[in-house]
């Protein structure tokens, strides 16, 4: 029997596109419409800002979260928000069940050093040339992998954990001390600083204060707010303080994040 080639481009899983996002550039203002999903979707976010409506709930945007959309589900969004988002599938048979896919959930929290995959990954597949869709198909499997291994990670933790980290997320311009995290969490605050030590290796001060620098070193970078500005999104009212904590620790809180 005469072997048939198989096309670089008919290789599972298939990329269909990929891309880099920007609403503001792309001149999307307010909420967009409501949209079906007709194949495999996964995005990483570049900024903190805008919101997902995913299955009626909103969800916040921040720096580095993931969201995962499978085939009918439905979805929309609020600008703005800077994103690269890979659309692809399995074939048919891939469609209806996949063990892997199947494990991901559909938005959480994702990890810096993913950025660089999901920016080679575009790249590759937009110059399209030879061996370049077969690259992008690896990356493309290795962030699943990562997407995997992060959600498995989460399991891992005692709910407790899970809610404290979530919480910080959504209010880092606010009070986070261990008494008002613990009563979010239902329980006191010595055994929610021990359940958060167990879990993640770390204290929630230092993860709360890891979240602060990354956020303000965008901030810095991209935004054109006064220095005072940012160091109250970041959750400090003292400018001096906050210029003065940013110099000396951010690199070391930001090696410390989950």
């Amino acid at each position: 029997m005469q072997p048939c080639p198989v096309p670089e481009a008919a290789l599972l899983p298939h990329i269909r596109m990929a891309r880099f996002y920007d609403t503001e550039k792309a001149g999307i203002w307010g909420k967009t419409a409501l949209r079906t999903v007709s194949g495999y979707e996964l995005s990483f976010f570049l900024n903190e800002g805008g919101s997902l409506f995913l299955d009626g709930q909103e969800r916040l945007i921040h720096r580095w979260d993931l969201r995962f959309s499978r085939p009918g589900e439905q979805l929309c969004s609020l600008p703005p928000y800077r994103c690269c988002t890979v659309f692809f599938d399995f074939g048919s048979a891939g469609c209806v069940g996949n063990e892997m896919l199947e494990r991901i959930p559909a938005f959480f929290p994702g990890r810096e050093e993913l950025e660089p995959l999901f920016r080679e990954l575009v790249n590759a597949f937009v110059k399209r040339e030879p061996g370049d869709l077969a690259l992008a198909n690896g990356l493309l499997l290795q962030l699943l992998a990562h997407c995997v291994r992060l959600q498995s990670q989460k399991e891992r933790y005692h709910p407790a954990t899970c809610r404290c980290m979530a919480y910080i997320r959504e209010h880092l311009s606010e009070d986070l001390s261990l008494e008002r995290l613990g009563e979010q969490t239902g329980y006191s605050a010595l055994h929610l600083l021990r359940l958060f030590r167990r879990d993640t290796g770390q204290t929630p001060h230092e993860y709360t204060q890891a979240l602060r620098m990354i956020q303000a070193r965008q901030l810095l970078a991209e935004s054109d707010q006064t220095i005072l500005a940012i160091a109250q999104a970041s959750g400090y009212s003292s400018e001096s303080y906050f210029q003065s904590f940013f110099k000396k620790l951010w690199w070391y809180f930001e090696n410390r994040i989950l």
